[in-house]
């Protein structure tokens, strides 16, 4: 079939009149067309006689069959918001598959997924970037969180985002970041030597949600799973090392930090020769 456009409004209240079920409710979005018989295949009439209706129209037979609204060639997405009515909240939300569909009084499931691309470490700072796909959800902002598993503390890191609004568009409204995740590590060093393992979670503030979301950062390329490197960092606490590795079944980004107190001068040598000693051990069991 040839494309051809259309245009129309939903007036929202009067929707949500009419859609009288208080239910939590999901409601996908069609539109009805009509097309003259002769201008489809003989499968294609097949595979959707079970949804259609055979019409006559100025001594014409036409098929009428709904089609599911959605997966434009572009889309955009402009002031998607919650809308409310009385005592009932409904939103329209894009479909994993970029179809159209209207929740009332339900909130859209969200499936995020974060990729890493680049990790490195300068001075004090592990500096983190990479991909962040949320689907249907736009990000409104989002703050960098590390948390320790045993201790419970929490630590802030500069977390900003650059919207791929070319791929949105062209992706049915669908949406995908670049995030960027400043960590200062000298905030690990711990006064009371304390050894942790830290998590790594975005908290994102979604217009489609009413509760920030907590996603962990994880998911690194094969490159940078490779050159993920161990370092220290010392401050007038003294001294930590810091092991970043990557959680077995979901490939999570976390910091596995050990406090020493001392110089780094000290705690280098100490390290070489606790690397000599290792080496040392691995010989003798294989030599």
């Amino acid at each position: 079939m040839s494309s051809s456009k259309f245009d129309f409004k939903v007036d929202m209240k009067d929707l949500m009149r009419k859609l009288a079920d208080d239910e939590p409710t999901v409601y996908d979005c069609y539109i009805k067309v009509a097309v003259p018989i002769e201008k489809l295949s003989k499968k294609t009439i097949l595979n959707i006689e079970h949804k259609a209706e055979y019409v006559e129209e100025n001594e014409q037979v036409h098929i009428e069959f709904p089609i599911r609204l959605g997966r434009f060639q572009e889309t955009y997405t402009n002031n998607l918001s919650i809308y409310t009515y009385e005592d009932k909240q409904s939103i329209f939300s894009i479909t994993n598959k970029g179809n159209i569909s209207l929740y009332i009084n339900k909130t859209p499931k969200i499936q995020i997924k974060s990729q890493i691309e680049k990790m490195k470490n300068n001075s004090k700072t592990m500096h983190v970037n990479g991909q962040i796909f949320t689907k249907h959800s736009a990000i409104i902002k989002g703050e960098g969180l590390v948390r320790g598993r045993q201790s419970g503390k929490e630590y802030q890191a500069n977390l900003s985002f650059i919207h791929n609004k070319e791929m949105n568009i062209k992706k049915f409204g669908l949406n995908r970041y670049i995030y960027d995740l400043k960590l200062d590590l000298e905030q690990l060093v711990s006064v009371d030597l304390e050894d942790d393992v830290y998590d790594i979670y975005m908290k994102l503030h979604l217009h489609d949600q009413e509760e920030p979301k907590m996603v962990r950062v994880g998911r690194p390329t094969t490159r940078t799973k490779l050159f993920t490197k161990r370092t220290d960092v010392s401050s007038n606490n003294g001294v930590a090392i810091i092991n970043p590795y990557y959680t077995f079944k979901a490939s999570n980004l976390s910091l596995e930090v050990f406090n020493f107190y001392g110089k780094l001068s000290i705690f280098k040598k100490m390290m070489g020769w606790r690397r000599f000693l290792a080496l040392f051990k691995k010989k003798r069991m294989f030599g």
